[in-house]
């Protein structure tokens, strides 16, 4: 991830009380944080699949056959099935690649299992505390759901269309993806930027 350690979502006060997008520094030193505490590489790679956009609850029915290709790589995406995902339609969750890498990691600490063994065998609640319990020891304002609202928030600062942030969020339509993205007066005036005239 490359980028300046400026917040780039807004207070929860003024993101209508939703969780304030992490800055690239906040990323850092949450990974750090998670790296560096019990069962690390699998809780940096939980938080890492969270910034690729997938809910707190998505990643826990990951197993190693739905990430792990036959020649050893992390595929570019999954498939969630129906019945796992919130809407009851299979969801394709995409990964960052720093999402990919760890879970390549998690996998290679894990050692010999089969392809149904689940890398994050955690219930959602306990998996929600966790993560926000680590945003808390490196000193973040935010909660697990801000690491999807810093997805959405990078996309589009890196200029992703909005249908594209939606397929990413897995919403069914923009109306829920509008909330996610950040309207700070700096980025409109950055965007106006681009008119020829």
């Amino acid at each position: 991830m490359s980028g300046t350690s400026k917040r780039v979502g807004r207070p929860a006060n003024e993101t209508g009380g939703q969780a304030p997008a992490l800055s690239l520094g906040e990323v850092k030193r949450l990974l750090k944080v998670a790296k560096g505490s019990n069962n690390g590489t699998r809780n940096a790679a939980l938080i890492s699949v969270c910034l690729s956009g997938a809910r707190v609850s998505e990643p826990l029915v990951i197993t190693k056959g739905m990430v792990l290709s036959s020649n050893g790589t992390i595929h570019e995406s999954f498939v969630l099935p129906a019945n796992k995902s919130k809407n009851g339609t299979p969801r394709r969750i995409y990964l960052s690649n720093q999402a990919r890498l760890l879970l390549a990691e998690l996998i290679a600490e894990m050692g010999a299992c089969d392809g149904d063994t689940l890398l994050f065998p955690l219930k959602a609640n306990y998996a929600t505390r966790l993560i926000n319990g680590l945003m808390r020891e490196a000193g973040i304002s935010s909660s697990s759901h801000g690491l999807r609202r810093s997805a959405a928030t990078q996309l589009q600062q890196h200029g992703v269309s909005v249908p594209h942030i939606q397929q990413a969020l897995g919403h069914k339509n923009l109306f829920s993806t509008q909330f996610y993205l950040d309207k700070s007066p700096v980025n409109v005036a950055n965007a106006m930027k681009v008119l020829p005239w």
